[in-house]
C-alpha cells in the first residue's frame, strides 16, 4: 500500500516515458497493445485472486511523454465474491483505487486518465 501523504507523488510516477524525434510523430516504444498486457498483468499481480479479474474500459492514455493505463478492474475477494470495480492506473508503478484516500484517486485519474 502507498502511503497517503505519497499519494500524489506515487501517481505521478505512474508514467512511462516515450521519446520522439523529428516534426512527425513516430512510434517510437511498445504499442497501445503491449502497454495494457503489461497494465493488467501489473493490476493483476496486486489483486488476492489474479485469475478472477475482469477488466472494462481499458485504454491506454499518452500524453506528451507520459504514458498511462487506465480502466476498472473487477476480482475476488478473501471469501471467493467478487469485489466490484475499482479504477486502476498502471504505468511506471500501479495503483488500485483502495491504495488512495478519498478523493486523491479523482485526482490521479484527472491527471493521467
Amino acid at each position: 500500500m502507498i502511503p497517503r501523504n505519497n499519494i500524489l507523488a506515487a501517481a505521478l510516477a505512474l508514467a512511462l516515458p516515450l521519446t520522439a524525434c523529428g516534426d512527425e510523430p513516430k512510434p517510437t516504444g511498445p504499442s497501445d497493445a503491449a502497454y495494457e498486457i503489461v497494465g493488467k498483468e501489473a493490476v493483476k499481480a496486486r489483486l488476492r485472486d489474479p485469475d478472477s479479474a475482469e477488466f472494462t474500459l481499458v485504454r491506454v492514455v499518452r500524453r506528451g511523454e507520459t504514458t498511462a493505463i487506465c480502466g476498472y478492474v473487477n476480482s475476488k475477494n478473501g471469501l471467493g465474491g467478487m469485489t466490484g470495480p475499482q479504477r486502476f492506473i498502471s504505468g511506471g508503478a500501479t495503483a488500485l483505487e483502495e491504495d488512495f484516500a478519498p478523493g486523491e484517486m479523482d485526482q490521479a485519474w484527472a491527471r493521467l486518465c
